[in-house]
């Protein structure tokens, strides 16, 4: 276990926000690591008088390795075909900005099973795709990918000294702890006129206020959420400029969004017929930039 400062402005001072119903131990950690279970078990999280909302107290890297080392993929729209339609979205959002037909190098974190590497392989040309994911029960489902480079940690993917074109990070940078080193670490990675395109939980949304610790982003795996203000501190104006903020849609069957609703509102797990697609707004927030020249 480790004590954080906020990752934002690294003061020590902050008050706690959200609390869980169940603390965590050694024997819930791994049990309630992933998935949407009845008990709400996460970290306390606090707010900073800067205004970001994190856990002051978190896990090492070395467990959170361990962790993330073997998991199922992170398929949340009730099948890949839906997944892959909100997946869409996001290289939408992120060619249109681009404006490019050709891309030397991408980098994305956290590509999971690949499905936003291959929308972009099949709309653009990339010379190489490079993927950071920690997870190898999907590294098999990666390798199908045309031009793919798999890393299992991002010192890996640095370690060449390679410029990339663009850096993609799709719920990523609500994971990753010290995440204020690793946009650094990026930032160096990028070349003059990179895009940088990120999406995250907003912990000021509606679905928030309605369901508070019952959130579903309220998890272990989260141990800071952003919202509308702290979020574009990410990208500092001071390396990156055209900065937009885009809301971001997602593709669910009814009958899973429902599932999932009964089981946040009543601690009730319920099987329900998928019946129709539908295609909300969770309030997720999309940031772009384009790295700056030194």
């Amino acid at each position: 276990m480790m004590i954080r400062r906020c990752p934002l402005c690294k003061s020590q001072e902050s008050s706690k926000e959200i609390l869980p119903e169940v603390e965590v131990t050694d024997s819930t950690l791994a049990s309630h690591w992933s998935g949407f279970l009845t008990e709400k078990i996460f970290f306390p999280y606090h707010r900073c008088a800067c205004g970001f909302l994190f856990c002051p107290h978190y896990l090492d890297d070395k467990v959170i390795t361990q962790l993330y080392g073997s998991m199922t993929d992170n398929e949340h729209s009730g099948n890949p075909k839906l997944e892959q339609a909100t997946k869409a979205g996001y290289a939408k959002q992120f060619l249109n900005y681009s404006k490019r037909q050709h891309f030397k190098s991408i980098l994305e974190l956290g590509a999971d099973n690949g499905t936003l590497a291959r929308i972009l392989n099949e709309s653009v040309i990339i010379d190489q795709y490079h993927c950071v994911e920690p997870n190898q029960e999907v590294h098999d489902q990666l390798r199908l990918i045309p031009n793919v480079v798999i890393h299992e940690t991002l010192e890996q993917a640095l370690k060449a000294g390679k410029k990339f074109d663009a850096v993609l990070a799709v719920h990523v940078m609500d994971h990753i702890p010290n995440f204020d080193l690793i946009m650094t670490k990026l930032r160096d990675a990028m070349c003059e006129g990179s895009v940088f395109y990120c999406v995250v939980h907003n912990e000021k949304s509606l679905l928030a206020k309605i369901f508070r610790r019952r959130w579903p982003a309220y998890c272990l795996q989260h141990p800071h959420l952003f919202n509308h203000v702290t979020r574009p501190k990410i990208l500092d104006k001071k390396y990156y400029t055209s900065l937009k903020i885009y809301r971001t849609q997602n593709y669910f069957s009814f009958g899973y969004l429902f599932e999932h609703l009964c089981l946040a509102l009543f601690k009730k797990t319920f099987v329900f017929p998928e019946m129709f697609n539908v295609r909300v707004a969770l309030g997720n927030i999309a940031l772009i930039g384009v790295r700056k020249n030194d």
